[in-house]
């Protein structure tokens, strides 16, 4: 855990910078408008209940716009988001494994070994799709940006943090620009932000594993070099101490690792090298040849993953 002093009337938020920002009198939207018209409802109250879109049929990486306006606000506050990915992205990365195929291995010992320009060239959709990027306006000012909100997976919401100084001149109007069919929005708000906080790590004192002490677990989950490995089934606890009560804390859960993934054989009817070698070489029109195969799928897609071995 990452564990910071709460204020005593507000919360501590996660801020897109990397760091934690104390934070008070939250501020719903007034208005919000995208292509389909009124949203604001959608984005008013985190609660599961999500603004998103469908993805464009000829290009997945065209734009859309959100816009979201608040009442005046002065000083230093920052843009709360909640929002997850759609299944956009994990589609595109099973199908590019598709592509690869037989040669799949190949690709992946090869970006291992590659460093960091053979990572680029492997997150160039990635990349092009990009995330929440946000702009903000003051009355009839011009558009400035403020960041971005970027996290990957499709499982569960994150909530973080742009911070930036409002000069009061009027209702504060935010733009968010993201890739149609990438994010779900679950919740926009402003909150006023003091300085940053720092955050203290806190590792578990005890792991528990059939319901009893499992200290080579612990010892992996905590400052032990290696990974704790775990199989279909496996249920953890974790039992932290906290250096003071909950309820003066806000709790951060950090967490790295990784899964091992395997080619499904159905997976090699579809290798293709010229498409394989488009997603590194051209991400750009990679997205524009995946557009099409991508919309037969998008319907089902939700409805399929949930229902899947990772669900049960």
């Amino acid at each position: 855990l990452l564990v910071a002093p709460r204020p005593p009337d507000g919360h501590v938020l996660a801020g897109a910078d990397g760091r934690f920002y104390p934070a008070a009198e939250l501020q719903g939207p007034r208005r919000c408008r995208a292509a389909e018209g009124d949203c604001l409802a959608a984005v008013t109250t985190r609660d599961g209940d999500e603004r998103w879109s469908a993805a464009d049929r000829n290009d997945l990486a065209t734009r859309e716009v959100v816009e979201v306006e608040f009442g005046p606000v002065e000083g230093r506050v920052g843009l709360v988001l909640t929002a997850r990915q759609t299944l956009l992205s994990t589609h595109l990365f099973y199908q590019s494994l598709a592509y690869f195929g037989s040669r799949a291995g190949d690709y992946l010992a090869a970006l291992e070994r590659g460093g960091p320009a053979m990572a680029a060239r492997a997150t160039g959709m990635a990349r092009i799709l990009g995330g929440l990027e946000a702009e903000v306006s003051e009355g009839e000012g011009v558009w400035r940006p403020i960041g971005a909100f970027d996290e990957a997976g499709p499982i569960a919401s994150d909530v973080q943090v742009l911070p930036f100084e409002s000069t009061g001149d009027g209702p504060l109007r935010v733009r968010l620009q993201q890739a149609r069919g990438h994010w779900r929005l679950d919740h926009v708000a402003l909150a006023r932000l003091g300085e940053p906080v720092r955050s203290r790590p806190v590792e578990a004192t005890i792991v528990e594993r059939d319901r009893g002490p499992d200290p080579r677990a612990r010892g992996l989950l905590g400052s032990d070099p290696g990974h704790l490995i775990t199989l279909p089934g496996d249920v953890y606890h974790l039992v932290f101490d906290l250096p003071a009560p909950a309820s003066e804390l806000e709790l951060f859960l950090e967490s790295e690792g990784y899964y091992y993934e395997w080619m499904r054989e159905d997976w090699l009817a579809e290798e293709d090298p010229e498409m394989a070698a488009l997603v590194l070489a051209d991400p750009a029109e990679a997205l524009r040849r995946m557009a099409g195969p991508f919309k037969r799928h998008e319907p089902g897609l939700e409805r399929a993953f949930w229902a899947s071995r990772f669900r049960r």
